[in-house]
């Protein structure tokens, strides 16, 4: 099922239970997604998934500015929309999670870890970042290469 086709799903099932708070964060969402398709056809499962990462960082932002303002009050409704958005994208790899996919793209191009230099650890990024679908970042997988080539 499409993340599009759960939050329509999800908005059902809050509108049936009568929960307006978290409808109304799905159907912002949604209308999101619907402004940005009439901007470009294109869009697909992974652009919608970017399209949730987005709204839940910047309700992030919102409820770090909200809380140094001391606007706890708008910072708790911050932290529920994210709460809502975060059960319609898929859950983060762990550690091994993505240690087996970099180390299956290392074999799948014939590299060694301790050979990388910043031209081929770029080309590993990109492909770790096309397999992980929105589970994990370039930045995430940067990271873990560092820390995989400082352990050799």
């Amino acid at each position: 099922m499409s993340i599009k086709d759960s939050l329509r799903d999800g908005l059902k099932q809050s509108m049936k239970s009568k929960d307006a708070s978290t409808s109304t964060v799905i159907r912002s969402l949604l209308s999101e997604i619907s402004y940005s398709e009439k901007e470009s056809a294109d869009v697909d499962e992974s652009k919608t998934l970017k399209l949730v990462q987005k709204a839940i960082a910047r309700r992030k932002d919102s409820a770090v500015q909200y809380a140094q303002a001391q606007r706890q009050d708008l910072a708790d409704k911050e932290n529920f929309d994210i709460s809502v958005l975060e059960r319609y994208i898929p859950k983060p790899f762990s550690q091994d999670e993505m240690k087996s996919l970099i180390n299956t793209v290392l074999n799948e191009a014939k590299l060694n870890i301790a050979e990388l230099d910043g031209r081929s650890m770029g080309q590993v990024i990109k492909e770790f970042t096309a397999k992980a679908a929105g589970r994990a970042s370039g930045g995430d997988a940067s990271k873990l290469i560092k820390e995989m080539k400082n352990q050799q």
